[in-house]
């Protein structure tokens, strides 16, 4: 709604903390959130005119929490896990990759594969923007190979979203379904 000005109301996701004399808080105003949501199709430009900020307040004193002591290192594994943001000074275009990989046992003697690839962009000049995704499914057993695979893209111009999906299932090599979408849903 350009040059009106509107209330909002937002609220914060539940957490907890003890404030102790000379904590500061810091709220900070942004017109977008990327790579998490979607960018504007245009710079955004916002005046705040006033601004309260509502604390709830714990009556009494919160029991103090007990832990046991921790293992020595964690047993979650970065491998096969990769996140990383790059800019491109030439096509000035920033882009958000992600990439998720995992193998592991199933039942009856089998093994699962899992590939997960992702990226959003947006240019920097313009604000089209594009999200895709490629994912890979495999489960093998012992004379079986079934694999499914993915893909997503998402085209975001400043009045559409612009979706194709393509999907696949093979047994043993030979494709035995695949499926194609395509739909604009406007902005």
């Amino acid at each position: 709604m350009p040059g009106r000005e509107v209330q909002v109301e937002v609220v914060l996701d539940a957490c907890a903390y003890r404030w102790t004399p000379g904590n500061t808080l810091r709220v900070s105003v942004a017109g977008a959130d990327w790579p998490n949501t979607v960018a504007p199709p245009a710079p955004v430009s916002m005046t705040l005119r006033t601004a309260s900020l509502t604390l709830p307040f714990l009556d009494g004193d919160f029991p103090e929490p007990t832990f046991e002591p921790g293992a020595e290192h964690a047993k979650e594994s970065t491998d096969g896990v990769g996140w990383s943001i790059h800019h491109d000074v030439l096509t000035r275009t920033t882009s958000a990759t992600t990439r998720t990989e995992s193998r592991y046992s199933t039942p009856y003697g089998g093994t699962a594969h899992e590939l997960y690839l992702g990226e959003v962009s947006v240019d920097t000049r313009t604000f089209a923007q594009r999200a895709y995704a490629n994912t890979v499914y495999d489960l093998s057993w012992p004379g079986i190979d079934v694999t499914v695979r993915s893909t997503m893209t998402v085209d975001i111009t400043p009045t559409s979203y612009d979706v194709s999906i393509w999907t696949q299932a093979t047994l043993d090599s030979e494709s035995i379904s695949e499926r194609s979408w395509t739909e604009s849903i406007p902005r």
